[in-house]
């Protein structure tokens, strides 16, 4: 796993869900954990790009960074800041699939698939713009 935080911008254009997905994935070293960083790296720059009116020139970012056990990648745009989302009284993280579409219904299969796969995930929906983030754990 990731021993650093690091960060990542691509251009707001559908060829940046491959790169993101191959250059976020490279830095986890458990063969497992980056098929599963990549495809949750992939559904949410694919979800950015579907979810907010970006333009080429926009720009996603994605930071990754260590945390207990695992590994954190939080994706936000341009439009969007990527601070930190502090955990309520019972140690919880506001998440859901519904949180980000900007037309208030579910925002498809993407985020269930993250819901199912991450051990932890959220969204902050700012305006402009949004953030999402995920968790997995380090086999080691």
């Amino acid at each position: 796993m990731i021993t650093s935080s690091r960060v990542a911008a691509f251009p707001a254009v559908p060829q940046s869900v491959a790169a993101a997905r191959q250059r976020i994935s490279a830095d986890v070293e458990d063969p497992d954990t980056a098929r599963v960083v990549a495809l949750l790296v992939s559904e949410l720059v694919t979800t950015t790009l579907s979810d907010e009116d970006l333009r080429p020139t926009d720009t996603i970012t994605i930071h990754t960074e260590p945390v207990d056990h695992g590994l954190r990648v939080t994706v936000c745009s341009s439009a969007a800041a990527a601070t930190q989302d502090e955990p309520d009284a019972d140690g919880r993280l506001t998440a859901g699939p519904t949180e980000i579409h900007r037309h208030g219904t579910p925002s498809g299969l993407g985020l269930k698939i993250v819901a199912r796969m991450a051990r932890r995930w959220g969204i902050a929906s700012e305006h402009p713009g949004a953030r999402a983030w995920f968790e997995v754990d380090d086999p080691s």
